[in-house]
């Protein structure tokens, strides 16, 4: 596919549209980013891109967990990662109203914009690549980013002029999911791959969760075409984010795995405890009141990945305790000198 040209400022940011902020994907989603927030609509945007990250995280430790016949914590994982996104991030991004509900070419010009901001991140980002591997992929995802966004700008176009003529989303190649006994990167790459905010995996969650409410809204104004093209470019997104888990190491065994949910859930408590105080402070009790639902959410989640981490170490104790009495009564055993261990 060649490459489109960066389409103009003015195409991108009329004069007056609120779209020309920085790129809600790096937003710091921290509590201390919440504190210097410059509005409620950021408060929201930021939330909302660490609830479309959960909701993929989850689902791959759902996938791992079944590859171990563990169907109680895929289950839990599976369930709260439809919470995450079809009761969280769709709330926090109706009530920010980044994206029209009825204006497909205002949606279309913000995704085209966001495409760019996504391949500059990772351009970025593939500058502090430790080897060879990890440039090449981030690379790799930059140059898809363009690739949409001229897919993008050529539906722009086709909707300008009054035509039906929308291009088709290339087809997606499925990634296998890698499960690794630990994470590949150490710090602090392994954040700018997977951390909650400002990392690779936030942007593919961002522009998933971006093109699936733009083709909801595309296809129920009629514009079914639009609507298959945005949804193929949300699927693939789908796929970058399992290219750049595969690459950090990021799913891994089910205890580390719960342990990360278990973290992960206490930083979106420490986030929704900071913007609840923001928003108060900003004159929005509406958002704060959301906000407090969704905190209420994260801790029953939290509670519920901690009585799974218990179940599941206590399983594993029980297991290393039988097997350890097996062989205890076994008339085969181990004895050990200094030359090492010798069967007698």
């Amino acid at each position: 596919m060649s490459a489109q040209p960066l389409p103009a400022e003015s195409e991108l940011c009329p004069i007056g549209w609120a779209q020309c902020a920085p790129y809600p994907a790096l937003f710091d989603t921290s509590p201390n980013g919440a504190y210097n927030a410059a509005s409620v609509d950021d408060l929201l945007n930021a939330a909302a891109v660490t609830q479309a990250n959960a909701h993929w995280q989850y689902n791959l430790y759902a996938e791992a967990a079944d590859r171990k016949g563990l169907t109680n914590p895929a289950n839990v994982w599976r369930s709260v990662a439809d919470v995450e996104y079809w009761d969280h991030y769709k709330s926090e991004i109706m009530l920010s109203e980044i994206y029209s509900n009825q204006d497909n070419m205002f949606n279309v010009r913000v995704a085209i914009l966001q495409a760019h901001q996504a391949e500059q991140a990772y351009l970025a980002w593939a500058n502090e690549a430790p080897d060879r591997k990890s440039y090449e992929t981030l690379r790799s995802l930059a140059k898809w980013q363009r690739e949409a966004a001229g897919l993008l700008i050529e539906a722009r176009r086709s909707l300008e002029a009054g035509m039906s003529k929308v291009p088709y989303a290339p087809p997606v190649r499925d990634v296998p999911l890698k499960v690794t006994p630990k994470p590949n990167y150490t710090e602090p790459f392994y954040s700018t791959l997977t951390g909650a905010s400002d990392s690779a995996l936030g942007v593919a969650a961002w522009q998933w969760g971006q093109y699936e409410t733009m083709a909801e809204v595309a296809v129920s104004t009629g514009q079914a075409k639009l609507g298959a093209l945005l949804a193929g470019l949300g699927n693939q997104e789908v796929q970058n984010y399992r290219r750049v888990s595969n690459l950090a190491g990021f799913v891994n065994g089910p205890a580390m795995n719960l342990q990360v949910s278990i973290d992960s859930e206490q930083g979106a408590i420490d986030y929704y405890t900071a913007a609840i105080t923001k928003s108060n402070q900003l004159g929005d009790p509406n958002a704060a009141g959301l906000f407090l639902d969704i905190k209420t959410d994260e801790q029953g989640h939290k509670m519920t990945f901690e009585i799974e981490l218990a179940r599941l170490t206590s399983k594993d104790r029980r297991y290393e305790d039988g097997k350890h009495k097996e062989l205890s009564g076994n008339t085969t055993s181990w004895s050990t000198d200094a030359a090492g261990g010798h069967l007698r």
